[in-house]
């Protein structure tokens, strides 16, 4: 067991590459306090290293013992998603206002791929990432939430957005998104539309989707019964996060009825195995690994490094990693 300190004040997301690489993402501070800011004072912070109000950081490190060797921030739109680039070891990350960020460079933006951005993933092999688009207004227009899967071109680390994606007509916004660990399916948390004054605002009961990687054809749906906090793939299985439950179908097509798994409270994080050999969940400053055949607790973690805010798992399902509300970030060989 590793522990990192991040400088962080708290950890928000966590994610881990191939080789063992970490990376980090800070918390997001609210514009308000700047206001009252003059430049210069501004500057001193920015020179101290202090994060600054309205502003959100992520970091990345080469191995859980390295230095940081790479690090983003921005000071425009909500903060979504984190993930290092399977294919060149980058990092990643979204805001909504500026699309998806790769090692600082605008990969995709609002203007280009539809509506604002709100979720992303990258195909395991990552030579593809799909890039959930959400419903938008603006002088009169509007335009539907779409997905849209983008492609690496040969050359170079450039994409360019394909012709494929995927429009459900009644969407507003994606709250998750996942590739299958096959690489063969996306799986979507879709929040409908819903009007209430004359205005269009997000609906309260969101649809779980499942598509075709590359065709973007719609493949299998269902209703949730509730707000869904969390979407983890865990091998071929679909998990579904919603408070203290966890809602599980075996397979992707969502043909069955789904398992119910029961918590002790309210998990602030949960992760998954690719492979489909345990799923992690969050209480506290503890960590249960479930066995997926029994859903039952075989073993819990415990480091005493603060309350658990994220969690991720290794491509390989080797090694996982635990963000805290102390700024740390605790990584481990899964036995």
């Amino acid at each position: 067991m590793i522990v990192i300190q991040s400088g962080f004040r708290e950890v928000a997301a966590v994610a881990l590459g191939a080789g063992g690489a970490v990376a980090a993402l800070d918390g997001y501070h609210p514009l308000g306090p700047l206001r009252g800011l003059s430049y210069r004072e501004i500057n001193e912070l920015e020179e101290s290293g202090t994060p600054l109000p309205g502003t959100w950081i992520a970091k990345l490190w080469s191995s859980p013992n390295a230095v940081p060797i790479g690090d983003i921030d921005n000071e425009e739109g909500t903060p979504f998603g984190l993930a290092i680039d399977p294919l060149d070891g980058t990092l990643a990350h979204g805001n909504s206002r500026n699309g998806l960020v790769l090692a600082g460079n605008l990969i995709c933006c609002s203007e280009t791929a539809g509506g604002p951005t709100s979720a992303f993933a990258f195909a395991p092999d990552g030579k593809a990432f799909i890039l959930g688009c959400n419903w938008w207004e603006w002088r009169g227009k509007t335009g539907p939430s779409m997905l849209v899967r983008l492609v690496r071109k040969k050359k170079g680390k450039r994409w360019s957005i394909t012709e494929e994606e995927a429009q459900s007509g009644e969407g507003f916004l994606f709250s998750h998104l996942a590739y299958s660990p096959d690489g063969k399916r996306v799986v979507v948390v879709e929040y409908p539309k819903q009007k209430q004054g004359g205005r269009v605002i997000c609906g309260d009961q969101p649809t779980l989707r499942v598509y075709d990687a590359k065709s973007l054809e719609l493949a299998a749906s269902v209703k949730a019964d509730g707000p869904v906090h969390g979407l983890i793939l865990c091998g071929e299985r679909v998990v579904v996060v919603s408070n203290d439950l966890l809602k599980v179908w075996d397979s992707p097509d969502l043909a069955e009825e789904p398992t119910t798994v029961s918590l002790d409270e309210s998990a602030p994080a949960v992760a998954g195995d690719p492979h489909g050999r345990f799923l992690l969940s969050a209480s506290g400053s503890s960590v249960s690994v479930w066995d997926p055949k029994t859903w039952k607790v075989a073993k819990t973690y415990d480091w005493k490094a603060g309350a658990i805010t994220c969690l991720a798992v290794a491509p390989d399902g080797l090694t996982a990693a635990a963000g805290t509300a102390t700024g740390k970030v605790v990584v481990w060989d899964v036995e």
